[in-house]
C-alpha cells in the first residue's frame, strides 16, 4: 500500500471513491465500499478500489460528452 494513499491524499482517495459510489453499478458497490474501510499496512483493496472509482468516472464522464 503506498504510504501516500493513507497519508496525505487519504481525504482525497475517500472522496473520489464516495463520489463513485454515487453513481457505480450494483455490481462495483462491495470493491469500492472495500476500499473505504480502515485496513492495515498490507490491506490491498483501496488502490483497487481508486482504480476503479477512477475508471468508472472517467467512463461516466465520456459517455456525458
Amino acid at each position: 500500500m503506498p504510504s501516500w494513499l493513507n497519508d496525505n491524499l487519504a481525504a482525497w482517495a475517500d472522496s473520489q471513491i464516495r463520489m463513485a459510489l454515487t453513481d457505480v453499478p450494483p455490481g462495483f458497490r462491495p470493491l469500492l465500499e472495500g476500499g473505504l474501510e480502515p485496513g492495515g499496512r498490507f490491506d490491498r483493496t483501496r488502490m483497487p478500489a481508486l482504480m476503479a472509482a477512477a475508471w468508472f468516472s472517467d467512463r461516466t464522464v465520456r459517455a456525458a460528452a
